[in-house]
């Protein structure tokens, strides 16, 4: 049996579901405490404050990217294999879960929010790849002066510039395996040495 849902995860959810409706700034604590269904001094009860309340917001939305990131490494491979799994998991991701994509958007799109600094965040999540990035440069697959932030920042980039150009119906409706395939040939294009695994 599921576990039931607290105020505090309500609350964040809330935060997600308005980020994917509105921009950042126009989201208020006051509408976050209505769409969770809770009193605003309950945001103050969790968080302590505003600023406590998105730092903690955005924490969550890079613990999930995270665990997402893990996912994508846990069978281990190459970074081209790896990749194309984050792209597959990014793909779900916007389909399945659309206020975490919207979130991961504006994270990534943004050096500060609401006073805190979310260019970490991001930073947090582009490094889980680098062992396997760094491993992939050792072995002459990816060139030495490749840098892994701005491959992951031009991945996520496409990924979302389909999404917006094209809608959710062009992932619903493509072939993933394909798109997926095309992206990372587009980023080895730039980054591999020719080398195959």
């Amino acid at each position: 049996m599921p576990k039931k849902k607290n105020n505090r995860q309500h609350l964040l959810d809330a935060g997600l579901a308005l980020l994917a409706e509105k921009p950042p700034e126009q989201v208020s604590l006051d509408e976050v405490a209505d769409k969770a269904g809770v009193t605003k001094p309950m945001v103050y009860y969790y968080f302590g404050n505003k600023v406590g309340y998105y730092q903690n917001l955005i924490q969550y939305v890079e613990e999930v990217m995270l665990d997402l990131v893990n996912q994508c490494l846990s069978d281990g491979g190459s970074f081209r294999t790896i990749m194309k799994r984050f792209i597959l998991q990014r793909v779900d991701c916007i389909l399945n879960h659309p206020e975490f994509s919207s979130a991961f958007r504006i994270i990534v799109s943004n050096k500060e929010l609401w006073g805190v600094q979310v260019r970490e965040h991001f930073i947090s999540i582009v490094r889980a790849f680098e062992p396997v990035f760094t491993g992939e440069i050792e072995n002459g697959r990816i060139k030495p002066d490749a840098n892994l932030q701005l491959v992951m920042a031009t991945l996520n980039t496409l990924i979302e510039g389909a999404y917006r150009i094209h809608g959710r119906k062009f992932f619903e409706t493509a072939d993933t395996e394909k798109f997926a395939d095309m992206i990372t040939a587009m980023i080895f294009e730039g980054i591999g040495t020719g080398t195959r695994e």
